[in-house]
């Protein structure tokens, strides 16, 4: 028997057993996904859903989360943050883009968290007023411990660009460079290599131009973080 062509991206033999495995493991994607996500009927002012991740964010349990009201969620936001919580639901009146703010919201154990959200309209209803609103939550309670984190995820990827950056320097160029970081000026590489001393400063000047760097010193602290030396 001919197999039935599915629509979906996953190689199932139906089209419906792709479309419920699709659904299985959508839901279990956002549910697991390490970033607070939530859904709010503006309508009925009612927190229709929210992921596990903000739950933990917040401290509710699973029966919880499942009846949020904003007035409550207004109870956990700080005093001070209030305004800012309602100016930004204010800009969902008229705007489609994404609205951020940073506020502190009380967690279920009594401390404050500092939350960066994003709420962005899913749907208006018929006049034009916000109906369906998603939301992210992340905490930035402790940045300070993401931060060895975050500067070991920085400096990898800027050592893969500058790996990247190498490969595009020629084996003469790559030569040129070992002599310039060894301290030897463009007449003293010129007269190791046999070359002219003209040949040499264009030698430079693409090296820098590839490099994306603008000096000798920038040169030379390249060259010993991708091991020239």
């Amino acid at each position: 028997m001919e197999k039935k062509e599915s629509n979906s991206n996953i190689p199932f033999n139906t089209p419906e057993l792709a479309e419920a495995f699709k659904d299985k493991f959508l839901f279990a994607y956002l549910e697991q996904h390490p970033v607070g996500l939530f859904i709010n009927d503006a309508n009925s002012q009612q927190t229709l859903w929210m992921n596990q991740t903000a739950a933990d964010i917040v401290g509710f349990g699973k029966h919880r989360r499942r009846h949020i009201s904003y007035e409550l969620g207004l109870q956990y936001c700080h005093p001070d943050d209030v305004q800012i919580l309602q100016k930004a639901m204010n800009k969902l009146l008229t705007s489609d883009e994404v609205v951020e703010s940073l506020i502190q919201v009380q967690h279920e154990n009594g401390k404050w968290k500092w939350l960066q959200i994003f709420v962005k309209v899913l749907q208006r209803n018929a006049d034009g007023t916000p109906h369906f609103i998603s939301g992210t939550l992340i905490d930035m309670t402790n940045p300070l411990t993401q931060e060895p984190r975050l500067k070991d995820v920085l400096s990898e990827n800027q050592k893969n660009r500058q790996q990247h950056s190498v490969c595009k320097l020629s084996k003469r160029e790559k030569e040129v460079m070992q002599h310039i970081v060894k301290g030897l000026t463009d007449k003293e590489v010129a007269i190791v290599m046999f070359l002219a001393f003209e040949t040499i400063r264009t030698h430079r000047k693409n090296i820098y131009r590839k490099l994306k760097i603008k000096n000798t010193a920038a040169l030379v602290i390249f060259a010993k973080e991708n091991y020239f030396f």
